[in-house]
């Protein structure tokens, strides 16, 4: 997504306040983590101060049904959260915790944080399903030309954190990659709006 329907989301998400799939979306987001890595997120994983979460785990799909595994690359890496972000999931974990005391269960922080009130994960397919009717009823439409799917989330933070000036080794560390290559190869696609900066920059220097 280009920064125009990056505002317009941040907007509506704003105004649908925080829920399973809005905290779900500003983990993708902002912290460019997978579909299968917000879901295997615990509370645990987010560090007492919320300045950072690790990713430890992530929900696959077998024969058998869904299960936890390990993160896609098999390596656990610690992830920044902006501050924004961690007043989003302070209030969550309380609305989540309050919800499970309502219901008779203990909360703890062995529970998933997009999860239900008893502790357990979500499935991947459930958020990507909610993701899918919000994207499409905003007419959210990527840089390729179709509506966003969840993963272009993970796309966005890329390409949006590289257009601001991250250096590619830090994005690469915190998308989880084997070496900044594959960062630019895979996800941080040519930005419209850097492509016309660029513009800009190369007539002021001729």
């Amino acid at each position: 997504m280009t920064a125009r329907p990056r505002k317009r989301l941040v907007s509506a998400i704003d105004i649908i306040g925080d829920s399973r799939l809005t905290i779900a979306v500003r983990l993708a987001l902002y912290c460019g983590t997978r579909i299968s890595e917000v879901c295997g997120l615990k509370w645990e994983d987010i560090e007492n101060d919320f300045n950072r979460l690790w990713v430890r785990r992530s929900i696959g799909r077998g024969m058998d049904g869904l299960y936890i595994k390990e993160p896609k690359t098999g390596k656990i890496r610690d992830v920044p959260i902006s501050q924004a972000l961690a007043e989003h999931l302070k209030a969550y974990k309380n609305m989540q915790f309050a919800s499970s005391k309502s219901k008779g269960v203990a909360p703890s922080d062995a529970f998933f944080v997009v999860g239900n009130s008893y502790g357990g994960y979500c499935s991947p397919d459930i958020i990507s399903h909610e993701w899918r009717a919000l994207s499409s009823s905003m007419s959210l439409i990527g840089t390729e030309g179709r509506i966003c799917t969840f993963h272009d989330l993970r796309h966005t933070f890329a390409t949006a954190a590289i257009a601001a000036g991250v250096d590619v080794k830090t994005v690469s560390s915190i998308l989880g990659h084997a070496n900044a290559a594959m960062t630019l190869n895979v996800y941080a696609s040519a930005d419209p709006d850097a492509k016309k900066r660029a513009a800009d920059i190369i007539e002021r220097a001729i």
